[in-house]
């Protein structure tokens, strides 16, 4: 997948499964993870933490420094898209279940903490509008706005004609 910058780290995935950590500065290799199945779409990181998506299932989070495991949320069905982190939430659409927010740093929670399923939200988290959430779903071309606090949809706008849909700093882009 497409490389993040997470803190002094360049954070490279890989469809075969391999997550690694190169220093910013050196390229010098800092970590290096093998899953048990590729990683789905682009991870999402804080300066501090990563968050990953893999076809085995799994929304992991990693330490950006030493790539420790901070938490592992296991699913019953592979996850086909990648996270997104938003103001210490974690944002993961699970097929068959819907969007799901995980708690990015929760204490002694090896199996991470859900906060919410929102079985109505048919796409992924691309940004936030006021104190909702922006999901896309490119697969039926619908756009909603969900509230970050319940999960519950504010409004649904299919847009057929819209081929690819972009958020960047807070404006979306056609």
């Amino acid at each position: 997948s497409q490389p993040i910058v997470a803190g002094n780290a360049v954070i490279a995935a890989s469809r075969s499964g391999t997550l690694a950590a190169l220093d910013i500065n050196t390229g010098a290799l800092l970590w290096k993870k093998k899953l048990f199945d590729g990683v789905s779409g682009v991870p999402s990181a804080t300066p501090s933490m990563v968050a990953v998506a893999s076809r085995d299932q799994h929304l992991r989070m990693f330490n950006v420094q030493d790539g420790s495991l901070k938490w592992s949320k296991l699913y019953k069905v592979p996850l086909m898209s990648g996270p997104t982190i938003l103001d210490g939430a974690v944002y993961q659409h699970v097929p068959g279940v819907g969007l799901v927010k995980m708690q990015a740093a929760p204490q002694n929670s090896p199996g991470g903490v859900e906060e919410w399923a929102a079985a109505a939200v048919h796409g992924d988290v691309i940004g936030t509008v006021g104190n909702l959430l922006l999901a896309w779903a490119p697969s039926v071309k619908q756009l909603q706005t969900v509230s970050i606090n319940t999960g519950s949809v504010d409004a649904s706008v299919s847009a057929p004609s819209i081929k690819r849909l972009i958020s960047k700093d807070g404006i979306v882009l056609l």
